[in-house]
Formats: C-alpha cells, structure tokens, sequence
C-alpha cells in the first residue's frame, strides 16, 4: 500500500437562511464524482484506491442511504475520463442544471498539490491528463473551483457539498516545498462561511489499504459508513457534523495506528444527511461479523533527497519486506533496517509507516492461516490433518508486531489472542504426534488464555474443542463446537468435528446428520464426505458409502484415508480387481501409509499375484514393524510360493507380536506338513485344535495333511477333539 496525503473536506456552502444541508433534499440533487488512480504522466505517481472511493461515492448516492438519487442526475469521471476539460465541462453541466432549492455534490478524489510556494498559487486538483510540471498549464486551480461553488451557492441558490480527496503518493512537482501540506492548508483557508470535515492535520499523512473494504482509503471508508448510520449516537435516524467528526475521530486514528492521522472539522453543527434504517441494520451486521484488520501503507517521498545512507536502508527495508525476510536474517531483516532507521530522528513520520508496515507483515502469515481455514481451504486443511506444522514461527511474529503497535493499539486484544492461538495449535498438534497428554495440557492453557482477550473467535473454541477431545472431556468438547457454530453458524467445520464426536461414542445417526449439515455448509469439503462415508461403511450402507467416498477422492486427490476406505469395502465386497488400483494410488498419494501396502498386498494376495503379495507385504512391514497381521499376510504369500521355512519364520513373529490371535498356530502346522515334517506338524495341530482354530470339516479338506491323516497321533488327535 502507498501513503496518501489525503485531504477530504466537506464543504457545506450555506444559504442565507442558515437551514442544515442534507443528502436528502426538498429539491433535485445534482453530483460530479471524479476519481483518478491512473495518471497519464508516468512522472506523476499512481494512486491505488482513489478511483475505488470515488466509485463507492457514487454507489452510495444511488443508494438508499444516499437519497436514491437517479443515475440522469450524476456525472461520473474515472482515471482516463477523467480530464480537466471533462471535469470542466461537468461543473458547467452542474452550473446550468442547478436551481434555488437543489443541492449539488461534487466529490474529487485524487492527487493534490502547489508547484511554487506563492501567495496566487493556491494550488491544483491533478486530473488525469494534467503534466508533471507546469501545473497551470493543465491542472485544474482550486480557484476555478471556488468559483464554480460561489455560483452555484449564490448565483443558483443551490445548497453545495464539497468532498475532496487530494491526496499525494510519491513524487510530485512541489514535494521540495511541502506542496501537498500546502495545498492542505490553502483549502482550509479557502472558502469562506463553510463547514468542511478533513482527513487529518497538514502535517499527517492518510493511508489507504485493502483493509477498508478490499482497497479504499481510511477516511473515505470510515465516512461512508459513519454517513450511513455507524455515527448516529443518538439515535434519532439523522447525522449532523459533530456527530461525523466524533465517529472519524474514534476509528481513524485507531485503524491508521501508528501513523499519525486524526481527522479534523471546521464549522458550525448542523444536519449532514438522514439515516435509512435497513441499510444501517445491514451495516451494523456485516460489522458485528468482522475481526479488526491492518495493512500496510507506502511512504514514497518521505525520505529527503540528499540523505543517501537512509535511502539505502530503507530500500533493505523494502526489499526484506517483500521477500517476507523480517525478523531474519539478523543482519538484513526489515526489523533489522527498521531498527537502523529509529536513529534518524528526523524521519519520525517514516518511522510509524515503517512501524505499521512492519507489523502487519509480522501479521499476514497468521491472518492467512485463519482465513484459509474459515474458508476450510484444501492445502490449509492437509496442514492440519496430516502433521506438517509450518506455523512455528507465527507466534514469534505476532509477539513482534504486538511489540510494534504496542498495548494500547485498538488491535492489541485480537493479536494476542492470535498468538496463544497458535501456540496452542501447535502444541495439539505435537501433542497427536508425541501422544503426550502433557502438551494437550499445555494447549488448553493457551487457549483458555485466548479466550481471556477475544470471545468472539469461533476458530478459537473450534481448537479449543479438538483440544478437549484429545483430553477426552467430552461434554466440554461438544460445548465449544456448539459454541463455535454460535458465533459462526456457516462455518462447516465445528459441524464436522461434532460429528466426529458422535462418531467416536458410536452414535452414528447424530454423526451422520451433522456431516450431512457440514456438506450442506460447505459442498466441495472432501473430509466431510470421507467422514460420512465412513459413518456409512459402519452402517453397512455400502454403495452410499463409496459414492460419498468416491466423492471425497474427486474434491481432494491427496485424501489418503478416503482411498483407504474405499479399497477396504471393495476388498470386503471381494472385488479385489477393482481395489488394486484404489490401493495403488493410496500408496502413490502417500508412500509412508503402511495399511495401503497392507491392503493392496492383500488383493494381490487374494488373486493369486503371491511374488506382488510378499513385496507389498515387506513395504507395509519396513513402515511398521509391529502390525498385528503383516507377518501372517507374508507368511500365506510364503507359503503359496513353496517357501516354508520363510512362512513358518513370517507365522511365530505374528503370534509373538500379538499372541492373543492364535490362528498362525494352525498354519504353522499346515507349513510344518508341506514340509514332510510329520512330528513338528502333528504338535502344532494339536495346539491349534486345543484353541479350537478349526472344524473337523476343514481339517478334513486340507489335503496338505493327507501324508499323516493315516498316523496313529493324528487318529488319537481326531478321536480327542472330535468324538
């Protein structure tokens, strides 16, 4: 964002009866809304937003809240329409139009600036064709503009509101001689009788940002919405001037904090405009829902020309800031050009920019986390699910911007709050992957602070819920998600997590109506339908199930679970042909997921593929070691290859590792018999036939028992377990 030397003034010329102007008028109201961001001479320096406010100007006027006045009666100038000669010719239009009894609004929202420091020159609106120099040979003189405004005032008799934004980015003409504070003070000198509301003192320096309304300028946003309805204290559906001036007062200089910018009002109270009740309604909700903001603002021009050493430090400043190096390297960090800076005391002004800059790139990374999340974005959720932390460096930068803005900054609260956030989040997050119930502790305890600064966050009780869950505090756990959903009823995710609550205790109707409800929320989450095919798998609605976990696969490709699932009901449907490839592409997803070998050697194992079976087998068993099943699935792979000693080796590690399953006593035996070795297989059936590990009509159909089925040990084994 640029710096903006932004004067913005109402001027209110007064009929000689004195009455209070008003956006609503007896008469017709006549507006000329000029804006220009986009300068014809690359020498004079673009703005960002001045076109912008001056297009939300014009909405404003055709809404309600503006008077509805009709399109017919505005003229509307932007960047390259914007010429003097058509603004020129748009006065006149407002000249000829305007009768007794009208109001008439022009609005100009763009460069201002003086060329010499004289007495006659009382400077210029640039326009969009106006030169770099030589102002009056192109610029539009603020005398001309007075002019315009005394005959419309005295000669038509109309009511006038002026709005002006000059405002100053980079180098202009007269910055060696302080032209934009210059033409601050002439146009707070200039009209007589008036009363005019400016942005901030001559000296000050506006902002603009995207953090009022996606890109306008600080003033402007704020008076906006103060004119419809926010500065109405009292109540009573109108807004006069003290009320405009007390609202601008309490939230520009917060917002543009550090930067010094406190708006001034020059006049008599009086009526500015009325108050339509359901757009402010509107207002006053889209704003309950919204959390504080910062942005960054530019400082063109601020450093003097002949101060090189400073130049250089504030271009590493720059620099640093764009490639987000900002706490380090040490040595060329934009904290650490920031700190050189601070010794040049001259530079105060470029100190609370450079301050304000600073610390809201310290911000971004968190801010672009939580909105990520609220939007349940799919690479900040897989940041989540599957382990990979890259916040630890967040809290360190909120405690350095918090450090910047200090305490008293109207955002301190948030900030904190966002900090033990993340510090609570990581510590849950280590805590899944230690399984430490110490950490989980510790996260509550950060989060529990948080709430402490902000009660309104729902992605705060969110984590506090899934922090809960992991400490099994149950009805706890599904009192923050409800409460999450309170404050923020279209969030898809405390329905998802509520519904893995109630999965979790089995209670699979209220699980699967609050995925339903997150789906509803919320159509392209993959995770939600994973988590209501899942539900369906248990319910044994199979085909629903794979139609929402195929689902889940199309929305997410890198879902791992979901291909997981969806091969495990296909293997239990026996359709291992169409598993294999499910499988294949789990692994391919994700290399290091044991059960996808597991599960994929096991299809492979099904349809006689024995040599892909065991190296699938091996894969599943390198990743973990002490899977309860892997060694019996490499054991029937061994043993269908002819390789029996392997098998038998492959069947006791199954039966050491989780000797409480005793089938591998019975193949070990069948193993045992391929072999030829008679006695070793005779004491292993015997053992699987005291565990009553097989039925006489299976042992009947093992023909690898056929070479000692006529043994008189195996009779007395028949004749024991079976009389």
């Amino acid at each position: 964002m640029r710096t903006l030397l932004l004067f913005v003034f109402l001027t209110f010329v007064l009929a000689l009866n004195a009455q209070a102007p008003s956006f609503v008028n007896q008469g017709k109201t006549w507006a000329v809304v000029v804006g220009v961001s986009d300068y014809q001479d690359k020498e004079i320096s673009d703005l960002l937003y001045a076109h912008e406010d001056a297009k939300a100007f014009y909405d404003f006027l055709q809404s309600p809240a503006g008077g509805n006045i009709p399109a017919e009666q505005i003229k509307v100038l932007l960047n390259k329409d914007a010429t003097t000669a058509n603004i020129d010719n748009a006065f006149g239009w407002l000249i000829e139009a305007a009768g007794a009894g009208d109001q008439v609004l022009i609005y100009f929202s763009g460069h201002g600036d003086v060329e010499t420091r004289t007495f006659q020159n009382h400077g210029f609106l640039l326009t969009y064709d106006s030169p770099s120099k030589s102002y009056v040979a192109g610029a539009y003189p603020l005398f001309f503009l007075q002019s315009v405004i005394s005959t419309l005032s005295q000669k038509n008799g109309a009511k006038v509101i002026m709005i002006a934004d000059a405002c100053r980015s980079g180098a202009l003409a007269g910055m060696s001689i302080n032209g934009p504070q210059a033409t601050a003070q002439y146009l707070q000198q200039q009209f007589a009788n008036e009363i005019k509301i400016l942005a901030c003192g001559p000296t000050e320096y506006s902002v603009e940002g995207k953090q009022w309304g996606g890109g306008h300028g600080a003033f402007t946003y704020n008076l906006l919405e103060g004119l419809t309805g926010l500065a109405d204290k009292d109540g009573n559906y109108e807004i006069n001037l003290f009320e405009i001036r007390r609202y601008l007062e309490d939230k520009v200089p917060a917002e543009t904090a550090p930067n010094s910018q406190i708006p001034m009002t020059i006049g008599a109270n009086a009526r500015i405009t009325y108050v339509d009740p359901s757009t402010m309604q509107a207002l006053q909700m889209k704003k309950a829902s919204e959390s504080p903001t910062i942005a960054m603002v530019g400082s063109k021009g601020v450093i003097p020309q002949n101060d090189s050493l400073a130049k250089l430090w504030y271009k590493g400043f720059e620099d640093a800031l764009a490639q987000k190096h900002l706490l380090e390297p040490t040595d060329s960090s934009a904290y650490h050009y920031f700190q050189l800076l601070l010794q040049k005391q001259e530079l105060a002004t470029l100190h609370n920019l450079m301050r304000r800059n600073l610390a809201t790139a310290l911000q971004d990374d968190a801010q672009q986390a939580i909105n990520a999340y609220l939007k349940t974005a799919p690479e900040e959720m897989a940041r989540r699910w599957r382990g990979n932390s890259p916040y630890r460096h967040i809290p360190t930068y909120l405690e350095k911007s918090i450090e910047l803005l200090g305490q008293e900054h109207y955002m301190y609260k948030t900030l904190k709050a966002k900090q033990l956030y993340f510090e609570g989040l990581i510590l849950r997050m280590d805590g899944e992957m230690q399984e430490s119930k110490e950490l989980f502790q510790k996260a509550l305890q950060k989060l529990e602070e948080a709430l402490q600064y902000e009660q309104r966050g729902a992605y705060l009780f969110n984590e506090l819920g899934m922090i809960q869950g992991a400490l099994e505090q149950v009805e706890k756990e599904i009192a923050s998600y409800h409460k999450a959903i309170e404050l923020s009823p279209t969030w898809a995710m405390p329905f998802n997590n509520l519904g893995s609550q109630y999965e979790k205790q089995n209670q699979l109707d209220t699980a699967k109506y609050y995925f339903e409800q997150t789906i509803a929320l919320q159509p392209d989450l993959a995770i939600a339908y994973y988590n209501l095919g899942t539900v369906l798998m248990q319910q044994e609605q199979l085909e629903e199930a794979k139609k929402n976990l195929q689902k889940a696969i199309e929305l997410d490709s890198l879902l791992d679970i979901a291909y997981h699932n969806l091969g495990s009901i296909l293997y239990s449907e026996e359709k291992y042909t169409s598993a294999q490839p499910i499988l294949e592409k789990l692994i391919k997803v994700n290399p290091q997921f044991a059960d996808g070998y597991y599960l994929l050697a096991s299809t492979f194992l099904a349809t006689d593929q024995y040599q892909k079976a065991e190296q699938m087998y091996k894969e599943a068993l390198r990743l973990n070691p002490e899977h309860p099943y892997i060694h019996f699935g490499l054991g029937m792979s061994y043993e269908n290859l002819g390789q029996f000693d392997k098998a038998i080796a492959a069947y006791q590690k199954n039966l050491e590792i989780t000797p409480a399953w005793t089938y591998p006593n019975y193949s070990i035996s069948i193993c045992f018999a391929e072999k030829g070795a008679q006695e070793e297989a005779l004491i292993w059936l015997e053992k699987s036939l005291e565990l009553e590990l097989v039925t006489l009509e299976e042992l009947e159909k093992e023909r690898a028992f056929d070479s000692i089925r006529q043994s008189d040990i195996f009779k007395q084994l028949i004749t024991k377990y079976f009389p």
